[in-house]
């Protein structure tokens, strides 16, 4: 970058998908730089700056709306397992020294240059997963590695993992509960969408780590449902290795509902009318998910999967402001009667006129004024 006098490297994963042929996501730099002379410089070349973590040595360059993180080299002073105290250096190896894997110690400076201080080019030409140094020394800096070590096997290595790492891993097994919940979360959504997911899921059983994320997992299940449902999200992932028995998962509000609805007992093909009612209040994507779940379990053949894939249902024609001429105000009133009008909308067919199902409103809440009143 000129603005910092390209005293600066791409480093890690961005460095290591690049040399993968692989969609770069995140933009991670290190430089020599302390942290004020980063701010300092970016601020003289009118580029967006955002101190975001100023105690481990980062900051945030904002580029066209687009984040890039600058961290100065660093060497741990102290760790524990969760934290790490961090003194600057100018120093790429020692830099590389305390990460965790020797293909995330790759650095690439502004000309495309490769520097390899650990050796990382060569294991991931092998496509092997290897920790720098001892692996026992890099998971007690900081247990959430025992996870990332699973990610990064599914991810880029092409071989049996390591027995004496697979040894080391199960009995560090209890370092994992000094870290957050959040993190572990979030290293396990990512394993979860891996290529080889079921795999790292095994050995993670067989490690004793996967009990310490979740209650229960149906691996079986779940290799069965990628089979018809490569492409599933996470959370349909999730929903079908758990059925929602999530453990000390932290998950967004939109990741529980979704979750929840994954995980109701529904299958497909019994009443078109119920089935197309479901699709038309839970949306296509959740219906979907019934569907290739339904599939994997042999309840639906794959031509009756695929029809049911084909299926659509159009939207729900009437709104509140459609409802308010004819009296009902908004509130919890209104909120029972655009319930009461899907409901008959869905027993009439789905029909897109928005009179016909407002005049079938009207005269239920009619009747139902009339008995009140005898």
């Amino acid at each position: 970058m000129n603005a910092l006098n390209n005293r600066v490297r791409l480093v890690g994963g961005c460095v290591r998908d690049y040399l993968l042929h692989r969609p770069v996501q995140d933009i991670d730099m290190a430089t020599p730089l302390a942290p004020k002379e980063v701010m300092d410089l970016l601020n003289q070349a009118g580029i967006q700056v955002v101190p975001t973590g100023l105690k481990h040595g980062t900051v945030t360059a904002v580029i066209q709306h687009r984040p890039f993180e600058i961290t100065t080299l660093r060497q741990d002073l102290k760790t524990d397992g969760r934290h790490a105290v961090v003194g600057w250096t100018a120093d790429y190896v020692l830099d590389a020294k305390r990460r965790d894997f020797t293909f995330n110690a790759l650095y690439m400076d502004h000309l495309g240059k490769i520097y390899d201080p650990v050796g990382g080019l060569k294991d991931l030409k092998k496509r092997r997963v290897c920790f720098i140094g001892e692996p026992a020394d890099r998971i007690r800096e900081d247990y959430l590695r025992l996870l990332r070590y699973f990610r990064f096997w599914s991810l880029v290595d092409t071989h049996l993992p390591d027995p004496m790492v697979l040894k080391t891993v199960a009995a560090l097994q209890d370092g994992l509960k000094q870290v957050s919940n959040e993190r572990k979360t979030m290293e396990f959504l990512k394993i979860l969408t891996t290529p080889r997911v079921g795999e790292a899921l095994k050995m993670m059983r067989r490690t004793g780590i996967l009990s310490q994320i979740v209650e229960r997992a149906h691996l079986i299940q779940l290799e069965r449902f990628l089979r018809v449902y490569p492409t599933a999200d996470v959370i349909e992932r999730l929903a079908v290795l758990t059925g929602g028995k999530t453990g000390i998962l932290c998950l967004s509000n939109v990741q529980k509902k979704k979750l929840s609805l994954c995980c109701q007992s529904f299958c497909p093909g019994h009443s078109l009318k119920r089935d197309k009612s479901v699709w038309a209040e839970r949306g296509k994507e959740v219906f979907d998910f019934y569907v290739y779940r339904a599939m994997a379990r042999g309840h639906l053949s794959r031509q009756k999967a695929t029809d049911y894939l084909k299926m659509s249902v159009p939207p729900f024609p009437v709104r509140a402001a459609d409802l308010i001429p004819y009296g009902i105000k908004p509130g919890t009133g209104m909120g029972k009667a655009l319930k009461k009008a899907q409901r008959i909308w869905q027993n009439l067919g789905f029909p897109s006129e928005k009179k016909l199902v407002i005049q079938k409103l009207l005269s239920y809440t009619l009747k139902n004024n009339k008995r009140r009143k005898a």
